[in-house]
């Protein structure tokens, strides 16, 4: 299990002592900078699960994906923001967020650990959805600003996690969410971080300015003639 560095998800398992998490870690990273190099050669993350140069990272790989699903339905997973925002930042394709086909609607919900408030917009997003047959609630809903707010807030809290940054999705809220079939998207990504791109901008630092391509129809000489001028 440490050397494959995946993790299954889903069940229940003892908690990890410090030394085994430590372990669990330097494993994990070591297999994401596998799949950098992974890249890099291939230009693609399509690592085939039975991938006889590196068989641990075939396997890896195909854990990452299921780890993504087991946190979209509120179950137990591996990935924290860190790992998830490592991964986004790479590159790596999402699998497409299935949203749970046989939603719970017909009953309120009670969520342990949300909040009573959470759970008061929770409820109120069922009712809307029973009525409506969506959950499209205007971000400016008349009816209940509150509630157009509070959706909004849970799509760009997911938003967060998947990018790495903090959120306040837990697994109790998501699988809330999951089980009244709330459809969750894949934020837009930037450009992959590669040793290249990473390389430049760390050369780059704080002389963006100075990189900038003059304005067409002025010569670098000009430009800097200029710039002398303006006492810069």
């Amino acid at each position: 299990q440490q050397g494959r560095g995946g993790g299954r998800g889903g069940g229940r398992k003892k908690p990890p002592t410090s030394a085994s998490a430590a372990r669990n870690d330097d494993t994990w990273n070591l297999r994401l900078e596998q799949l950098r190099h992974y890249h890099a050669e291939n230009g693609d993350f399509a690592v085939p699960r039975k991938y006889d140069l590196n068989p641990q990272l075939g396997y890896w790989v195909n854990a990452q994906r299921k780890q993504i699903m087991f946190f979209v339905r509120g179950q137990q997973s591996t990935l924290t923001p860190e790992r998830m925002g490592a991964l986004f930042d790479m590159g790596f394709p999402l699998p497409k967020l299935s949203t749970n086909p046989n939603p719970t609607l017909n009953a309120p919900v009670a969520v342990p650990g949300a909040g009573d408030a959470w759970t008061v917009r929770l409820n109120e997003l069922r009712e809307y959805r029973l009525e409506n047959g969506n959950y499209q609630v205007p971000r400016k809903y008349d009816k209940n600003p509150q509630l157009g707010y509070w959706v909004n807030a849970q799509r760009k809290q997911f938003t967060f996690f998947i990018r790495g940054k903090k959120s306040t999705l837990t697994q109790p809220r998501m699988r809330a969410l999951y089980n009244i079939g709330f459809p969750f998207g894949i934020p837009k990504r930037a450009p992959p971080v590669t040793a290249a791109s990473a390389a430049a901008k760390s050369a780059g630092g704080g002389t963006a300015a100075a990189a900038r391509t003059p304005r067409r129809g002025r010569s670098p000489a000009a430009a800097r003639e200029k710039q002398q001028g303006r006492g810069g």
